[in-house]
């Protein structure tokens, strides 16, 4: 399992997560599988979201890049 995933699975659902970054389920799944790449805006509001629900507990570059 990528860290995408298992940090969004500390969220809830695709659905979630594709809600909170102002894009389609199918956008979002497509980002999550590898088939299309998230923007530099959308890492920083996953980011975010992360930091603001669970905590400050990783980068941006730890859950893209690592």
């Amino acid at each position: 399992m990528n860290k995408v995933i298992g940090y969004r699975k500390m969220i809830g659902t695709q659905e979630i997560m594709a809600k909170e970054l102002g894009i389609s389920v199918n956008t979002y799944a497509n980002k999550e599988r590898g088939n299309s790449e998230f923007t530099r805006k959308e890492m920083m509001k996953f980011h975010q979201i992360i930091k603001d629900r669970i905590g400050d507990i990783t980068t941006v570059e730890g859950i893209f890049f690592y």
